[in-house]
């Protein structure tokens, strides 16, 4: 029989079957393609160059970091679960830090949220690559708005301050990413100096937020407010003035490796979020005064009025 001629679009053959052997390859190449590097792989990127990537020890650190953020969650969890739901604000907040966090560690412990960024190298022939993990600016994207919305509530500044105070935080973060993803290659290494240097100033801004206006709220809330304000305050601040100082020694100058960089994150963000959150929510339940009540529709859909609703969800929540 007559071979068919495969049909043609716009005069370029269009191959309908492919051999049983051409799939297998195409399977094998794909599968080798998505198949993650193996711990401690430094892998060439391009074939011809090299990538400056984290060993077993970073990944090592990172799944330590995951587990770390997860059995925080379930205490924070646990914590949520002694306390009215009216008063869970912080409990709510301080959870959904921790979650991100442990998604975020998820993803950089397999092989996953990371690209590699040219970097300058002695020899002109070899194309130097730096692993950057973006993961880690998505979390940051979300958790430290939410941890400055923990210091805003136990302050109690208005809602106009918080969105600049928020706002600013999100504009740091996606700067300090362009800063990040850069390329630091001849003509290109000092423009990313311009991104870290405003991210800076917007890191600046949301300190002196902290420091005056949210303090001046606290001052006026009295009590143990102020003081458990001051301590989380400067406890807060201080860490996070450590972030661009390992920013410029890793991704800014490649001072120190990508494991050394890897472990300093991981304690910061450790130090940061789980034990703030700790530290918070223990000083939220010896201090009632501290608490920022969940009221009318931010606790419950019941219409004004319906007091037998109101009674039944009452008495669900005494059982729970």
């Amino acid at each position: 029989m007559p071979t068919a001629t495969p049909p043609k679009v716009s005069g370029i053959p269009v191959v309908s079957r492919l051999s049983p052997s051409s799939v297998k390859e195409q399977i094998s190449t794909m599968e080798e393609f998505l198949a993650p590097p193996a711990p401690g792989h430094r892998y060439p990127y391009p074939p011809n160059g090299t990538c400056e990537s984290a060993s077993h020890l970073g990944y090592s650190v990172f799944w330590a970091t995951y587990a770390v953020f997860l059995l925080s969650s379930l205490f924070f969890i646990f914590l949520a679960s002694r306390v009215e739901k009216s008063l869970r604000l912080f409990h709510y907040i301080t959870t959904t830090v921790t979650l991100i966090a442990a998604v975020s560690y998820y993803a950089m412990a397999t092989h996953s949220g990371s690209t590699c960024i040219p970097t300058p190298h002695d020899s002109a022939d070899v194309h130097a690559y730096r692993q950057v993990f973006w993961a880690r600016y998505v979390d940051w994207l979300f958790t430290t708005p939410l941890l400055l919305m923990d210091l805003a509530f136990l302050a109690g500044m208005g809602w106009v301050d918080i969105i600049l105070l928020t706002t600013a935080d999100q504009g740091m973060i996606l700067l300090g990413l362009f800063a990040g993803l850069k390329s630091r290659r001849t003509g290109h290494g000092k423009a990313r100096w311009g991104w870290f240097v405003m991210s800076l100033v917007l890191f600046l801004y949301v300190v002196g937020l902290l420091t005056t206006t949210a303090r001046r709220h606290a001052k006026a809330r009295g009590g143990r407010v102020r003081k458990i304000y001051d301590t989380l305050g400067f406890y807060a601040v201080s860490l996070w003035c450590a972030y661009p100082i390992v920013w410029a020694l890793g991704e800014g100058t490649r001072k120190i490796g990508v494991d050394a960089e890897i472990i300093a994150y991981a304690v910061l963000d450790v130090m940061s979020k789980a034990v703030f959150g700790s530290i918070l929510l223990i000083a939220h339940m010896r201090n009632p005064e501290t608490s920022v009540p969940l009221t009318g529709y931010w606790n419950s859909l019941v219409p004004e009025g319906d007091s037998e609703r109101a009674r039944l969800l009452a008495e669900d929540d005494d059982e729970n």
